[in-house]
């Protein structure tokens, strides 16, 4: 088991959604998209707090060996509720 695979989400589960959640949010997934996913070149990744422990993070990247946009938009229940 590659235990270092994936990024570090997991362990920002119950902490309350707050700013520095969220800069953590960030971090983790900037990082572990910059590690493990060469076909990528992130242009930007935007974090909302919806509400309660829901967050909605979308990335807009670029496919580098097709020089195609991609956008990925998905819910996240990470947080905890302040």
């Amino acid at each position: 088991m590659r235990r270092e695979y994936g990024s570090l989400l997991y362990e920002l589960i119950d902490q309350p959604i707050n700013d520095v959640l969220i800069l953590k949010c960030y971090s983790a997934i900037y990082s572990a998209l910059l590690r493990w996913e060469p076909r990528i070149n992130i242009n930007q990744i935007n974090i909302f707090s919806i509400e309660g422990s829901r967050m909605q993070i979308s990335l807009d990247a670029d496919l580098v060996q097709q020089n195609q946009p991609v956008n990925l938009s998905l819910g996240l229940t990470l947080g905890a509720a302040a």
